[in-house]
């Protein structure tokens, strides 16, 4: 996190982005304290703005945490970011974690792959180890709005599920 050209910003998502002018050539969201996520930053209000705050090119790169086995919060977050992003690719990192990239432009594992050889040297072996694992969104879900975002339920529900052996 000491990259020249590296920029980070402790803020609340969304009132960061409203208020700043900046394009980014990435934005990632970890900014979900597990399991709950503010439901403000889950909604496609959310990501149109930080789609808007994009240079050409640009991702949105959220980290979403979860009970093993457990996809709904994955899938909500999938579509509610398709219906912004043309492109919505998942990386299940983790049993427990899954990045979900959104962008304007292309992206792919094989652009990735195709890309890793101009990365600096000690980046490219994750670059290809995250490309064998980058898969188009998982389908489903419902796309959470400002009006209508219960993270809360769909949370709560994954948590007794997986408790009772369901999830």
């Amino acid at each position: 996190m000491q990259s020249p050209g590296l920029q980070t910003h402790t803020a609340d998502a969304r009132p960061f982005l409203r208020r700043t002018k900046e394009r980014y050539d990435a934005i990632f969201v970890d900014a979900y304290r597990q399991p709950y996520i503010p439901f403000y930053l889950a909604t496609r209000e959310f990501f149109a703005l930080a789609r808007d705050r994009l240079r050409p090119g640009g991702i949105v790169v959220v980290n979403a945490g979860h009970p093993a086995g457990s996809t709904k919060l994955e899938k909500v977050l999938g579509a509610t970011m398709a219906a912004v992003f043309p492109t919505v690719l998942r990386d299940p990192s983790e049993d427990v974690n899954t990045l979900l990239l959104g962008a304007n432009g292309r992206a792919s594992a094989q652009r990735l792959r195709d890309n890793a050889p101009t990365l600096p040297r000690d980046l490219q072996p994750l670059a290809y180890e995250a490309a064998a694992r980058v898969e188009p969104r998982l389908r489903g879900g419902r796309v959470y709005t400002d009006d209508i975002a219960p993270v809360e339920w769909l949370i709560d529900t994954s948590i007794v599920e997986f408790a009772a052996g369901e999830g």
